[in-house]
C-alpha cells in the first residue's frame, strides 16, 4: 500500500529540503513524493480512479491553499494535511493550530523542524493505515478517536470476494512492514489481536518481524 505525498512550497530551497526529508521517510519504491511551488502545478488527472493523495504538506495559513480552485480540489482528494507554522506567542492560537487544525503540525522555530515534520507524518500515516485495518476487520473502533480513512482499503477485500483470510494476511504484512513507525496507541491495539515477534539478528542472520493472529495460537 504505497503512500502518495504532495509538497507545496514556493521557496525553492525549502521545497528541496522538505522533499529530501520526506523521501528519506517515504523511501519504499512504491511511495511517491512530489514537490511543486503552487497547487495548480500538480496534474490531478495523474491520479488513478479512486486514488487519493495521502498527505499534502504546506504552510499554514497559506493564501494559495485556501482561495483558489486547484487547492480546494487537491485538499478534497487528500486524506491528511501536514502543517508547519511559526509560533505566534499566543498560547490559545498555537493550541488551536496544533490540536484542532492539523493532524501533523510542527513549528518552524523548533530545532530540526523539517525532519521532525517528515517523521511525524510517517508515524501518523502508518498508524492510521494499520488502525484502518483493525477497524475494518475487528470492528472494535475506539470512538474517542476519529475513524481511519484507510478502513475502506481493507473492506475492499470483501467487496472483491477475496474474503477475511486475504484481508488478515494483508493486515499482517502491513503491520510487519510499518511496525517501527506505529505510535504507542496503535501498537497496543495490534497486540490485543496479534502476537508480534520482534525483528532480530541471530548468528548474523536478520529475521523479519513476524505477526500472527492470537486466536491461531490458542
Amino acid at each position: 500500500m504505497p503512500f502518495l505525498v504532495l509538497i507545496v512550497e514556493k521557496a525553492p530551497f525549502l521545497r528541496s529540503v522538505l522533499t529530501r526529508f520526506f523521501k528519506e521517510q517515504f523511501d519504499d519504491e512504491s511511495d511517491l513524493v512530489i514537490a511543486v511551488s503552487e497547487p495548480a502545478e500538480f496534474d490531478i488527472t495523474q491520479l488513478r480512479e479512486g486514488q487519493n493523495l495521502d498527505l499534502i504538506v504546506h504552510k499554514f495559513p497559506s493564501e494559495d491553499l485556501s482561495q483558489n480552485e486547484a487547492s480546494r480540489v487537491l485538499i478534497n482528494r487528500s486524506l491528511f494535511r501536514a502543517l508547519y507554522y511559526k509560533k505566534t506567542g499566543n498560547e490559545l492560537d498555537d493550541h488551536m493550530l496544533s490540536c484542532h487544525r492539523g493532524n501533523v503540525t510542527v513549528a518552524v522555530d523548533e530545532p530540526d523542524w523539517d525532519p521532525q515534520l517528515a517523521k511525524k507524518a510517517k508515524v501518523f500515516l502508518c498508524s492510521q493505515l494499520v488502525n484502518g485495518g483493525l477497524d475494518a476487520l475487528f470492528n472494535e473502533r475506539d470512538h474517542r478517536h476519529p475513524a481511519s480513512p484507510y478502513e475502506e482499503r481493507f473492506r475492499r477485500f470483501f467487496v472483491h470476494g477475496r474474503g477475511l483470510t486475504h484481508a488478515l494476511a494483508e493486515l499482517c504484512r502491513t503491520i510487519a512492514k510499518y511496525w517501527r513507525f506505529l505510535d504507542e496507541r496503535t501498537q497496543k491495539r495490534v497486540r490485543e489481536q496479534f502476537y508480534v515477534d520482534f525483528d532480530q539478528e541471530v548468528n548474523g542472520q536478520r529475521y523479519p518481524i513476524f505477526v500472527t493472529l492470537r486466536s491461531l495460537l490458542r
